[in-house]
């Protein structure tokens, strides 16, 4: 116990904050200031510590998933902002104030059934400068897949016709109906 005109003041000289072990001697100041009638000394020195524990952070654990989706042919990728949003919004769990930044594999525009298109080396994980802090999660991805399916059109005449047997050809206007 310390005399009564003594007070221990313990700091913080690294705030731990990304994954990993910490041993507390490491991370803390500890000082011992003595208040004489007014003046105040250092009196750290005059005392030895023993600092034990430690504190380990862990990786926090997050999945992204990616919903299947069909959609029609319309010679357009298939990504866009909104995708990306639509995935980022399935997100919970980041540590507040980072955000997902997802970049795709393929951008598929062709008829046909896509599987894997988000890959863990294609996301980052970014706090509000801009640092990566990927590192502090353990993330599994659901990547969901995206079928692009043919388009329906349908070629009618304008009309029904009838000719007989000329030996001339017959021009056909057709409506195209997307």
């Amino acid at each position: 116990k310390l005399p009564s005109n003594e007070t221990l003041e313990i700091t913080l000289n690294n705030n731990p904050i990304n994954v990993g072990e910490y041993i507390a001697a490491d991370v803390v100041n500890i000082n011992i200031i003595r208040d004489t009638n007014g003046t105040l000394e250092d009196v750290t020195s005059f005392y030895q510590f023993y600092v034990a524990g430690s504190v380990n952070i862990n990786k926090k654990k997050i999945t992204i998933t990616r919903h299947d989706k069909t959609i029609e042919y319309n010679g357009l990728p298939y990504y866009n902002n909104e995708i990306i949003n639509s995935i980022e919004s399935n997100i919970t769990g980041l540590a507040n104030g980072e955000r997902l930044e997802i970049n795709l594999l393929d951008n598929p525009s062709k008829v046909g059934s896509y599987e894997g298109l988000i890959q863990l080396n294609e996301i980052d994980i970014l706090d509000k400068d801009n640092n990566s802090t990927k590192s502090n999660y353990s993330i599994t991805i659901n990547p969901g897949k995206i079928t692009i399916t043919k388009k329906q059109i349908t070629v009618t005449t304008f009309s029904d016709s009838s000719k007989t047997y000329d030996g001339e050809t017959i021009y056909i206007l057709f409506n195209l109906n997307k």
